[in-house]
């Protein structure tokens, strides 16, 4: 008996060392760790109208007409027709290829609208935007005119690891503005019409310093993106409109899946600070 009880107390000791025996701190081989808190994907939202598609008008500048792509290609949906916007079906399809992010795609015009034309938008790999999204919204989803961000992410989400892609500030529900990359509006048709470029490099850029920080992921969008001016206001960055690295780097990245995609060479060469705003240049701070 002594020496039975001798062997298994020594069994033991063995598979403890090993981080085998129950209730060991060292895992087994075949035992999964627990998820890290970061673990959670990263969401990446992306607005349709204005962000990715534009609404053919009488007053669409003829450039964008003339070598733009139209959804649909004849006719109409709903009673108007659609740019898409250079760098669209790159943006979607890109994105979704990082690590641990999801891209969703949410607009406040009605559902049947948002799939009818999302349906048309293809992508790179001949997917449909609609069928590439993690998630679609629409106006049925967020009745009230902002985009709350739980709708994407559940009321136990993690709220630092979402990021609006928007042309619209209002549109940020309140405690949220810190999650938006803002695509203001410019007088310079073709900021506008690459702005998908640059949105994408500046994307990376926030990315990038997110591995090497433990800060959350909004935060770093906010700080890279406002400065303050005063006490209680804050101005966007304007530079970041004609930062050449930013759109270079968006169109690297885009150029993953799409490897003919490309901006004019003139348009980098011409870029200039001081573009006369149609938008806010400073909100007071949330």
């Amino acid at each position: 008996m002594g020496d039975d009880r001798f062997f298994k107390l020594r069994a033991f000791a063995v598979l403890f060392a090993f981080g085998l025996a129950p209730g060991s701190k060292v895992l087994a081989q075949n035992q999964q760790p627990l998820p890290r808190p970061d673990s959670e994907p990263i969401h990446v939202v992306i607005d349709i109208d204005r962000t990715i598609l534009d609404t053919v008008e009488q007053g669409t500048p003829a450039e964008f007409l003339s070598s733009a792509r139209l959804i649909p290609k004849t006719g109409k949906i709903f009673g108007y027709r659609y740019i898409v916007l250079d760098g669209a079906p790159e943006m979607i399809a890109a994105v979704s290829t990082l690590p641990d992010v999801k891209v969703s795609l949410f607009s406040r015009g009605n559902r049947a609208r948002n799939l009818a034309v999302l349906e048309q938008l293809k992508l790179p790999d001949g997917r449909s935007a609609k069928d590439a999204a993690y998630r679609i919204f629409s106006l049925e989803d967020a009745p009230l005119p902002k985009k709350d961000l739980y709708k994407v992410i559940g009321k136990s989400g993690d709220i630092n690891r979402i990021i609006l892609i928007d042309d619209h500030l209002d549109y940020a529900v309140s405690g949220q503005h810190r999650n938006l990359l803002w695509l203001p509006h410019t007088d310079q048709p073709r900021i506008h019409r690459y702005q998908l470029a640059r949105a994408a490099g500046l994307l990376l850029a926030v990315l990038e310093i997110a591995k090497k920080t433990e800060k959350p992921i909004r935060d770093i969008l906010w700080d890279f993106q406002w400065k303050k001016d005063g006490a209680a206001r804050l101005v966007y960055r304007k530079e970041l409109l004609t930062d050449r690295s930013l759109y270079e780097k968006g169109v690297e990245f885009l150029r993953r899946v799409n490897p003919q995609y490309t901006i004019p060479s003139v348009f980098l060469d011409e870029l200039r600070e001081g573009c006369l705003w149609r938008a806010l240049t400073s909100i007071r701070a949330p």
